[in-house]
């Protein structure tokens, strides 16, 4: 309340106008601008936990597999022969689909415009595919012992090589592979001569898939020990992750220039009995920063057991994983899952047989494509390699 001061009737006190206080110059912008930053702040905090904790719901794609009159048009392959097991798969340089068999002796290919399929002779069963930088597709025969090429009329050379695994083209335009049972990293020429051979400094890694990353690296897996491999192409070796991932399986580079990286769970069992022997730990994908080699997030895939394998990276910068199998609440049904650039995961079913993806690759403009085995899986077991009515799909 305002207070007035005793006056004179003759001379009233004159009114005056009360003093308001000029703000600084701008500094209404100022508090504005905090207020927006905090709420920036709490968005992206909230987003990045939902991210990596909250599955969505169904991504909008779809998926074409046998068993689904709507989208056998989206199949493009009869069935497989018996124990086939088509794996990895690339696009080649003559615009259409190839494929490695891990249950039979053979490299597949599959015309996008005829859907015929064609079937190329191997001395073992193939595992890894790349398209080289002399346009054959080359490959890996880890049973077998050789590295393969093939050229796109069919022609298969090989060369003898030390149970080789995953296979990439290196920065310096040589063909890299993993030699698993050796634990070692070879280079060859086009010509399948070896150009380099470094043996991982670290024991029993059992090193599996590799791919050059953003930084020029030629990044690995180390199934065998709870960590990535990181090696330059003179031969200069980091191990990176150290202690923050289990079980790696496959790697893919990502939007930023992370590196991805699926994970097996620990509890798997395998057709037979027999177990994973690697380091335990859940079904997760993780994002990892090629500078510092550090996880910066881990995303699980499914509560329970899940085989999550990391293989393309799409037009709009998600991460793809073809999830083979997913015990969850132990239907064994297997899905896809789809990570955006902000860490976001939704997932898109693959509920009909046979429909369990094993791996995505891109194909002409935004098509991705996927090789698919059984989806009929026992809750707790993953069977052998080759499956009845394995096929080649169109995801989208």
């Amino acid at each position: 309340m305002r207070r007035v001061r005793p006056h004179s009737s003759a001379f009233p006190e004159p009114r005056r106008s009360p003093r308001r206080r000029r703000r600084p110059h701008g500094q209404g912008l100022i508090e504005y601008a905090i207020v927006l930053s905090v709420i920036a702040l709490v968005v992206f905090g909230v987003l990045q936990f939902l991210g990596g904790q909250v599955k969505s719901s169904l991504c909008s794609v779809t998926v074409g597999l046998a068993g689904q009159s709507s989208s056998d048009s989206m199949v493009l392959t009869p069935a497989l022969a018996d124990g086939a097991g088509p794996l990895q798969m690339v696009l080649g340089p003559d615009n259409n689909l190839w494929f490695t068999e891990e249950g039979q002796s053979k490299i597949g290919t599959v015309n996008l415009t005829t859907k015929a399929l064609t079937e190329f002779a191997t001395t073992g069963t193939t595992t890894g595919i790349v398209v080289g930088p002399d346009n054959r597709l080359w490959f890996t025969e880890p049973n077998a012992n050789k590295v393969g090429a093939v050229t796109t009329a069919g022609v298969v050379s090989e060369w003898s090589f030390a149970n080789p695994m995953g296979i990439a083209v290196g920065p310096d335009s040589n063909i890299w592979f993993t030699e698993q049972s050796a634990n070692n990293i070879v280079a060859v020429n086009t010509s399948g001569v070896s150009v380099h051979a470094y043996g991982i400094p670290t024991g029993g890694t059992l090193p599996a898939s590799i791919i050059t990353g953003s930084d020029n690296n030629l990044w690995f897996t180390e199934w065998g020990v709870a960590a990535l491999g990181k090696l330059t192409t003179g031969g200069s070796f980091t191990q990176v992750a150290n202690g923050q991932i289990h079980n790696s399986v496959t790697l893919v580079s990502g939007p930023k220039g992370e590196v991805w990286v699926s994970e097996e769970p620990s509890s798997l069992v395998f057709a037979g009995g027999s177990t994973n022997s690697g380091s335990g730990g859940p079904a997760q994908v993780a994002r990892v920063d090629p500078t510092t080699g550090n996880v910066i997030e881990q995303i699980n895939i499914d509560p329970n057991f899940s085989i999550p394998v990391v293989t393309v990276m799409d037009s709009g910068n998600n991460v793809w994983v073809a999830n083979a199998w997913k015990q969850g609440s132990g239907t064994g049904l297997p899905d896809f899952e789809q990570i955006s650039p902000n860490g976001q995961l939704c997932e898109t079913p693959a509920n009909s047989t046979p429909g369990a993806p094993v791996w995505i690759a891109k194909g002409p403009g935004t098509t991705l494509y996927f090789t698919a085995q059984a989806a009929v899986y026992a809750a707790g077991t993953f069977p052998a390699g080759g499956t009845t009515g394995a096929k080649i799909a169109q995801l989208q």
